[in-house]
C-alpha cells in the first residue's frame, strides 16, 4: 500500500488550510464497528482539525443506538471506549510498520499519544451526555444509580476527586437503602468510594470502609469471587501504605492463594497477588526474601503476560529497586518508597502516554521539595520534550511542565 509522502499531509493539513473550515463538526459514525478510524491518516487527520479548530466533537447514532450505548457505558464505559477505537494494536499495526519502513521514522508513540487523545474525547463526549440524562431519569431507579456511578469513573479518571466522592457516596447510600446492604452492586460502590480516599491518600478514612466491606464481602460472595479479591487486595495495599505490614501479609497470602485456587497460574490477578507479597517484603527491609519473589514474579510476568505489560514493567522497576537496597544494606525511608511508587506509575503507563507525563511531574515535585534540584531538572527536561509530542499547547499539564522547569533552574 503506498502512502503520500509526510510533506503532503503537512500541506494538505497545514494550520491556515484547516482553520479556514471555521467551526468543525467530527462525526465518528457506527461507534460499534469504527471503520472510519481505522486508519492511521484518518487519525492524524481528524484530531489535528479538532486541535486546529476547536471542533465539536459529536458521534452519530439513532435514539435507539444512543440508549444501547448509553447503558453499556453505565456497565463499563473504558471497555465502550475500546470497543469504538476497535483495539487499536499500534505496535503490531502493519500500516505503522508500512509507514516507518517508507519513511524512515518510528511513529509508534507519536500515535500512541493521538489514541489516548481521542480515547479522551470519547470519555469527556460520554461525560457530557451523561450529566442530562442523570437529570431526567426517574430519582432513586436504577437507571440513577449506575449514571452516577459512571460519572464518578470518569471524574476519578480527570482527578476530580471532590465530585467523584460525591457521586460514589450518593450511589452507595442509594443502592444501600434500595438493594440493600450485601447486593453485588452495592459492595462495588463502596469499594468505589473508598478508591477515592486512596488516591487522596486519607488512607485512614479508607481503611475503614476497605474493612467493613471486607466483611460484607466474606458474608455473601463466594471465595473466589473477583469482587472480594479485590476488596482484600486494596485492603491489604492500605495497610501496607500505613506501615502495618503485619495486617496487610495474610491478606496478600490469603489472595495469593484464592488466585491460584480459582485462576490460571499466569493471571494478572494471581501475579499481582506475587507482585503485592513481593512489595511487602521489601518494604519491611526484608530484600533477600523480596527478591526471590520479584524474580519469580518476573519470569511468570514475561511468560503469561509479555515483557511490555504494566505489570511485568512494574515487577522490572520493583526488582532493580530491590536490588540496589539490597546492596546497599538500606531500607527504604517512608520518602524514596513515594519515590519508588511514582516510578512505578511512569513504568506502568509507559514513557510515552499523559498518565506517565502526569506520575512523573508528581515524581519532579516531591524531588524539588528535597532540595534535589539537579535530578529534578533532568526529569523535568525529559517531560518537557516528550510533553512537545503528546500535548496540546493550551493543555494544563503542558504548563505545569514549563513551570516545573522554571522552578528546577
Amino acid at each position: 500500500m503506498e502512502h503520500p509522502e509526510p510533506e503532503w499531509w503537512l500541506r494538505t493539513f497545514s494550520d491556515e488550510v484547516v482553520e479556514k473550515l471555521n467551526h468543525t463538526v467530527m462525526v465518528m459514525p457506527q461507534w460499534n464497528d469504527p471503520t472510519f478510524f481505522a486508519g492511521i491518516p484518518q487519525l492524524y487527520a481528524g484530531l489535528h482539525t479538532y486541535e486546529t479548530t476547536g471542533a465539536k466533537f459529536e458521534i452519530a447514532m439513532t435514539d435507539d443506538e444512543f440508549r444501547s450505548f448509553l447503558n453499556e457505558c453505565k456497565n463499563n464505559y473504558s471497555k465502550v471506549i475500546r470497543k469504538m477505537l476497535n483495539f487499536y494494536d499500534l505496535q503490531n499495526n502493519e500500516e505503522v510498520k508500512e509507514l516507518e519502513a517508507a519513511h524512515d521514522v518510528f511513529i509508534e508513540n507519536t500515535l500512541a499519544s493521538k489514541y489516548l487523545q481521542l480515547s479522551e474525547l470519547i470519555r469527556d463526549w460520554i461525560e457530557n451526555i451523561g450529566r442530562p440524562e442523570l437529570e431526567k431519569v426517574e430519582h432513586n431507579s436504577k437507571d440513577e444509580m449506575d449514571l452516577m456511578s459512571m460519572l464518578g469513573s470518569i471524574c476519578m479518571e480527570k482527578k476530580q476527586f471532590d465530585e467523584a466522592e460525591s457521586f460514589f457516596r450518593e450511589s452507595s447510600s442509594m443502592r444501600e437503602e434500595f438493594l440493600g446492604e450485601f447486593h453485588f452492586d452495592t459492595l462495588r460502590s463502596i469499594n468505589d468510594l473508598a478508591s477515592v480516599y486512596c488516591r487522596l491518600g486519607l488512607y485512614g478514612k479508607a481503611e475503614i470502609i476497605y474493612e467493613a466491606n471486607l466483611c460484607r464481602c466474606q458474608q455473601c460472595l463466594e471465595s473466589g469471587n473477583p469482587l472480594l479479591l479485590e476488596t482484600m487486595s486494596n485492603l491489604g495495599a492500605v495497610y501496607r501504605n500505613q506501615n502495618k505490614t503485619e495486617m496487610a501479609e495474610p491478606l496478600f497470602q490469603d489472595c495469593l492463594l484464592v488466585c491460584e485456587k480459582y485462576l490460571e497460574p499466569g493471571h494478572p490477578k494471581t501475579l499481582m497477588s506475587l507482585l503485592n507479597l513481593a512489595r511487602l517484603q521489601g518494604s519491611r527491609g526484608n530484600h533477600k526474601d523480596a527478591g526471590i519473589l520479584f524474580e519469580d514474579c518476573l519470569a511468570k510476568c514475561e511468560k503469561h503476560l509479555g515483557s511490555d505489560h504494566a505489570i511485568t514493567r512494574s515487577c522490572k522497576a520493583r526488582l532493580t529497586l530491590n536490588e540496589k537496597c539490597l546492596k546497599d544494606s538500606h531500607v527504604m525511608t517512608l520518602d524514596e518508597i513515594e519515590i519508588a511508587n511514582l516510578l512505578e506509575k511512569v513504568n506502568e503507563n509507559g514513557l510515552n502516554c499523559r498518565g506517565s507525563l502526569e506520575a512523573q511531574i508528581s515524581l519532579v515535585l516531591h524531588i524539588q521539595e528535597q532540595d534535589l534540584l539537579n535530578m529534578a531538572y533532568c526529569l523535568c527536561a525529559s517531560c518537557l520534550l516528550r510533553s512537545e509530542l503528546l500535548l496540546v499547547r493550551h493543555d494544563p499539564l503542558a504548563i505545569i511542565i514549563v513551570v516545573a522547569v522554571m522552578a528546577s533552574l
